[in-house]
């Protein structure tokens, strides 16, 4: 039970994360964010690619693309 409260309270934190007065620190959620996108690139299996695909909404995705688009860029320019 207490396992599921964490869960619910990290998820939480995560969704309403705000600093409290600007700047927002994207840095620092996308530092949370590349974490747990570290953990599923470690742990996962195939088949969770094809049971939780779907979880991501089109906005998440299309923000996905807009974040990768972004590195693909700054690279770019970086090798430029």
């Amino acid at each position: 039970m207490s396992t599921n409260f964490q869960y619910d309270g990290v998820k939480n934190y995560l969704k309403t994360y705000s600093t409290a007065e600007p700047p927002y620190d994207f840095n620092a959620l996308l530092h949370l964010v590349l974490a747990g996108i570290e953990n599923l690139r470690t742990n996962a299996i195939e088949q969770d690619f094809v049971d939780y695909a779907c979880a991501i909404t089109d906005d998440q995705a299309a923000f996905l693309r807009r974040l990768l688009d972004s590195r693909s860029e700054s690279i770019s320019k970086l090798e430029d």
